[in-house]
């Protein structure tokens, strides 16, 4: 993995008013230049600041440094937030950007969420492949990027959605949407905004991710949509049944 001096790092950065603190192990040079550039994550800034999600309950996958829940919380009023990260060396840090931005949320959870089809492993982990930059880590091949890999706890997507009593689900988790959205018990699940990984999956992986959304109601919500950044809607539960669905 990459290192970083300490003098690069070590004074807090603020990135559309969430603080982050100095960690050189996480918070790199080049991590640290695109949040002084108030430019990380700038397509979910975008869509969800489009939003109105004050006092809604989201839940993330792919929680990352703890910059989308901490703005949803924020800036935006969400919450609560319950976090969900695969990489373990990241889970201690989005708890302490929490706390140095005055918020209170559930601690994060490490794990992979599978859905209700997939076959548990034995262990209950799965290999999680943590690559250099972060942001690209992922469960399937980390191709070029340079890796470490660990072994992840595992849990259903439909347990995590209960406990967590969530209205919507924010997903940024580098390809792995095509599969673990496939058999899910959304209950209360309204709305789902999600990165899509064109490069890594193609047009075959898009037509999974619509179908599996479609199947449990959600629609391409195209007003409030762009580029790979897409929000789902889930039609009213009167025309659901009028659907079939």
């Amino acid at each position: 993995m990459a290192s970083a001096s300490l003098s690069d790092t070590a004074e807090m950065i603020t990135c559309q008013g969430v603080q982050f603190p100095p960690d050189p192990a996480i918070i790199t040079p080049r991590v640290a230049t695109k949040l002084r550039r108030q430019t990380y994550e700038g397509m979910e800034v975008h869509g969800l600041g489009r939003m109105s999600l004050e006092d809604v309950p989201i839940l993330e996958l792919g929680a990352g440094i703890g910059f989308v829940s901490s703005f949803l919380m924020g800036p935006l009023r969400a919450g609560p937030v319950t976090c969900v990260e695969a990489n373990p060396a990241l889970c201690g840090y989005i708890a302490q950007v929490h706390r140095a931005n005055g918020l209170t949320a559930p601690h994060p959870i490490n794990a992979v969420c599978l859905s209700d089809s997939a076959e548990m492993p034995e262990s209950r982990t799965l290999p999680f492949h943590i690559t250099d930059p972060f942001w690209s880590s992922t469960l399937g091949n980390p191709g070029k990027y340079p890796h470490e890999t660990v072994q992840v706890p595992t849990r259903r997507l439909s347990d995590v959605i209960a406990e967590s009593g969530a209205a919507m689900i924010v997903c940024d988790i580098e390809g792995a949407e095509t599969e673990v959205f496939t058999e899910v018990e959304f209950g209360p699940v309204e709305r789902v905004y999600l990165e899509l990984h064109t490069r890594r999956y193609g047009g075959e992986g898009i037509l999974r991710v619509f179908n599996a959304f479609s199947k449990y109601g959600f629609f391409y919500d195209q007003s409030l949509s762009q580029g790979g950044g897409v929000l789902f809607r889930r039609l009213p539960r009167r025309k659901r049944r009028l659907m079939g669905l």
